[in-house]
């Protein structure tokens, strides 16, 4: 740690931020025009436009994530935000990204913080996703969407070639609404949203139908509302929503998939107060009921998880023309219950952080942030220093380095709750086998970041990267298969005190040819080079070496066509290193290296009133599998429309 913190200051007499320059790396910005050119179906399919994140998905809609080789798989603790608002979806570290009350047209842009920093008032140590919605015009307007997808096994262009595939059912279809009206000085908005989604892939619609009492479909309804009032001097924000689903969550340490009930809730209110020039407070209060039940299934399993969360923080924010300074609380309660009693049900997190930024020269910015947080009688310490240098007018460099402690208690996972006295009813008679006692982890992460930008044609940007895990806690599983019922069962160990050291190098290049034509190219490379066993063979479910590829052209106003390639190694999962024996060859551990294309058409009608796409996903029909037991895609064909009422009567 002293070597670590050596690193930290003597970094900050060499390089420096400059505040203005963004970093693709730091900070990826996908604004809404990408996102309908690249045939975004649902918001899950926006971590296909994520670079530096990595994801699998079962079952095609649930995802699971990476942000920055910054965790495993095993931890879905990365942040999610709409407006400002921290929102929690997380259960049992599976956070679905589409129980959001958002629609697809309704986003203005996201962003992807890839690396640990303070963040609205949230240390971002797994990495941090906001949505940004639009803001209503002042006027009345209505803003709808329509799409389907189906798998077209149907036999098609590829009837008579090896490529041949069954017929298969439609994948999805969904709507959306959203009413505005908006003023000078306030608006209201609200939505609706309903998805519909079918299990189609032979082998997991067994697995389900095994466990599960009802059909394959997995239903979503959501609603939500947002007022926003302001003057001169404040800005305050209301944001009210509710999501209701059935689907069927795959739970890890049971190793299937079981046919749950989503309900989640959430209440808050945000906004920011001036007090002279230079100085503004900002608060932020919510309220969410985070709720996950069983449905009926076979084996009569009954598990409840439900998780209410009052959360608070308010800070000062100071700058002039040479610094930045913040300082702020949080506190963040919650109150946990199960189908079964637990010790310590209430768990209340206080933190204080502050962040101070600084120009040493006109071409040199320093970020020094420090983030405390104490749980009872222990405290975790996570901290930034970030240094940026102006090279030359076009050329800017940045060393961005960070150090973070957690405790089990902040992953507010199942194993917060085993060490509680609880045992989920699934796998309450499966022994668990613990190494050890839970300790406080350690990560460390170094980057250094080089970018070259001419204008605004072409931008070249380098990262290297080192990360550090030191004493963290992994699930070591050994899936055996079972043939006849499609289904697995295995024994649920964990490993404290795992270490790992990973490398990673990336470049982005991004080029606009002209006014009509985009092209964006992304590389990286990630690989352990010390370590643990056990974490090693995780880490390689991650793809050694991977290359994307986006090409958007509008030859006419009204018309569009994009396409995306995507190049992965193959992928490796231990915990299923039988399956291929077991199910005599029809499946394996082994994700082979995949090329893959996608290809969209967009067109306006009606003067720009409704917008249509065509999207094609692995027009090739190539092999495409992100898990061993998950789906496996063939060649998709989906449709998307929106509809923007721009005036209504009023």
């Amino acid at each position: 740690m002293r070597i670590f913190f050596t690193i930290m200051i003597l970094s900050a007499l060499c390089f420096a931020q400059i505040e203005n320059e963004n970093f693709e790396s730091v900070n990826q910005t996908v604004r809404s025009d990408e996102i309908k050119a690249m045939g975004i179906i649902n918001l899950s399919d926006l971590f296909t436009l994520a670079d530096k994140w990595n994801s699998f998905s079962i079952d095609g809609f649930n995802q699971y994530l990476s942000s920055n080789n910054l965790s495993t798989y095993q931890r879905q603790n990365f942040i999610l935000m709409i407006d400002d608002q921290k929102i929690d979806l997380n259960s049992f570290d599976l956070q679905n990204i589409n129980l959001l009350p958002v629609s697809v047209y309704d986003i203005d842009y996201v962003e992807f913080i890839n690396l640990p920093m303070i963040y609205e008032g949230e240390f971002t140590g797994s990495g941090l996703i906001h949505i940004h919605t639009k803001k209503p015009e002042e006027k009345l307007t209505a803003h709808t969407n329509f799409s389907l997808g189906n798998e077209t096994g149907d036999p098609g262009p590829y009837k008579f070639t090896p490529l041949n595939t069954p017929n298969v059912d439609k994948l999805n279809y969904n709507l959306g609404l959203t009413i505005n009206y908006g003023s000078k000085n306030w608006f209201v908005k609200g939505n609706i949203k309903s998805e519909e989604n079918f299990v189609t892939d032979a082998a997991l619609r067994d697995r389900i139908s095994h466990f599960s009492a009802v059909n394959n479909k997995a239903h979503l309804i959501s609603a939500s509302g947002k007022i926003q009032v302001k003057n001169n001097f404040s800005t305050h924000n209301l944001f009210a929503w509710k999501t209701d689903q059935d689907d069927f969550n795959f739970i890890p340490m049971f190793g299937n998939e079981l046919p749950v009930k989503r309900s989640i809730k959430h209440f808050g209110l945000n906004g920011d107060l001036l007090i002279n020039h230079g100085l503004v407070i900002k608060y932020n209060l919510k309220y969410s009921d985070n709720d996950l039940n069983e449905l009926a299934n076979t084996a009569g399993y009954m598990f409840t998880f439900h998780k209410k969360n009052l959360k608070g923080n308010v800070e000062l924010n100071y700058s002039n023309s040479r610094l930045q300074a913040i300082i702020g609380l949080g506190l963040d309660r919650y109150n946990l219950q199960t189908e079964s009693k637990i010790e310590d049900n209430v768990l209340t997190f206080r933190n204080i952080y502050t962040s101070i930024s600084y120009n040493s020269t006109p071409n040199v910015f320093h970020t020094l942030q420090i983030f405390a947080n104490r749980i009872t009688d222990k405290y975790t310490i996570k901290g930034t220093l970030v240094n940026n240098w102006a090279i030359t007018k076009n050329q800017h460099a940045r060393i961005h380095l960070s150090f973070s402690q957690n405790s089990v208690e902040e992953d507010l996972n199942y194993w917060t709750l085993f060490k509680r006295g609880y045992l989920f009813n699934p796998v309450e008679n499966t022994e668990h086998f613990i190494s050890s006692g839970f300790k406080t982890n350690r990560t460390f992460t170094g980057d250094l970041i080089y970018k070259y930008s001419k204008d605004s044609i072409y931008s070249i940007e380098a990262n290297g990267s080192i990360r550090r895990f030191e004493d963290l806690y992994l699930e070591s599983f050994s899936y055996q298969y079972d043939a006849f019922s499609s289904t697995f069962t295995t024994p649920i160990g964990l490993v404290t005190g795992n270490s790992l050291t990973s490398l990673a190098g990336s470049m982005l290049i991004e080029y606009r040819q002209s006014g009509s034509i985009n092209h964006r190219f992304f590389y990286q490379y990630q690989k352990s080079v010390a370590g643990d066993d056990l974490f090693k063979k995780i880490r390689k479910a991650f793809p050694e070496h991977q290359v994307s590829y986006r090409f958007n052209f509008m030859p006419l106003e009204t018309f569009g066509i994009s396409l995306q390639a995507k190049y992965k190694t193959k992928l490796i999962f231990e915990e299923y290193k039988y399956l291929s024996a077991q199910s005599n060859g029809k499946l394996s551990e082994v994700i082979k290296t995949g090329l893959t294309f996608d290809v969209s058409l967009q067109k306006w009608f009606w003067s720009k009133k409704i917008w249509t796409n065509v999207i094609f996903k692995n027009i090739f029909n190539q092999q495409e599998k992100y898990h061993p037991v998950g789906i496996d895609y063939n060649l998709r064909f989906y449709a998307q429309v929106f509809i923007y009422l721009d005036r209504l009567p009023e």
